[in-house]
């Protein structure tokens, strides 16, 4: 519960609730790791949107960036290929309609 101190104006908890441990945080972004809904992990751990969600920025930062983890592009041999034989197959099925 929130205490107000005249004195300075300051708005305070109290008493505030003990910090999550580490291996609750990890067990709750492996959780998020696994595709499982905001809301859905608030519910299954009790705890609030806003402590996940920082979570979670604090964990994304540590990651590479996108461009670092792509792999380098093929040539282009493969997609003419591939339009090949889509062209092809659009050939049969226009025969045979």
């Amino acid at each position: 519960q929130q205490y107000h101190c005249k004195d300075c104006g300051a708005y305070r908890v109290l008493k505030p609730k003990q910090a999550y441990s580490q291996t609750t945080q990890e067990t709750v972004l492996k959780a998020c790791k696994e595709r499982v809904s905001l809301g859905g992990i608030t519910r299954i751990f009790g705890m609030s949107r806003q402590t996940v969600a920082g979570w979670i920025k604090r964990h994304a930062k540590h990651l590479p960036l996108l461009v670092d983890t792509l792999l380098p592009s093929q040539a282009d041999d493969n997609w003419m290929t591939l339009w090949f034989i889509i062209d092809y197959n659009l050939e049969v099925l226009s025969l045979t309609i």
